[in-house]
Formats: structure tokens, C-alpha cells, sequence
């Protein structure tokens, strides 16, 4: 994913100053607007769905998040 971000130029990739092995992959400044558009979109989507999605479809699906969340807490 970061590749298409980079090449969209939405997001720049820079050195890590602490880990040379990494990168650091910021936001784009000048693409900062874009992004915000983009996001506005996909919330908008989001809530459709939401609100498409029988109630208990989506408390079972809390349900699990919550079972997977108990288990990686137990595990370590």
C-alpha cells in the first residue's frame, strides 16, 4: 500500500533517523487536503453500511473483536 500512496503522491517515504534498516512514511503536506476529502468519502461509506447492517450482525462482530482481543491480552 505505501508504494501506490508514494507513487499517488500522498505520501513521502524518508530515512528513519534511529533504525537505518527502516523508513519512515509521512504524509504529503500538499496532499494533506486530499486526503481529508478522501477520508469525508469513506466515512460517508462507512456509516451507509453501518447503517445497512442488521444490529445483531454487529454485535457479533463486536463479540468477536472482543474474543480476539481477550485471547492476544492472555497470550501476551
Amino acid at each position: 500500500m505505501p508504494n501506490r500512496l508514494e507513487k499517488a503522491g500522498l505520501v513521502k517515504r524518508e530515512p528513519n533517523p534511529n533504525d537505518r534498516r527502516s523508513v519512515l512514511v509521512r504524509v504529503n503536506p500538499k496532499k494533506l487536503p486530499k486526503i481529508k476529502a478522501l477520508y469525508t468519502v469513506i466515512d460517508r461509506q462507512f456509516e451507509e453500511f453501518l447503517a445497512a447492517t442488521p444490529e445483531a450482525d454487529l454485535e457479533s462482530v463486536a463479540n468477536l473483536f472482543s474474543r480476539i482481543s481477550a485471547i492476544r491480552r492472555e497470550i501476551g
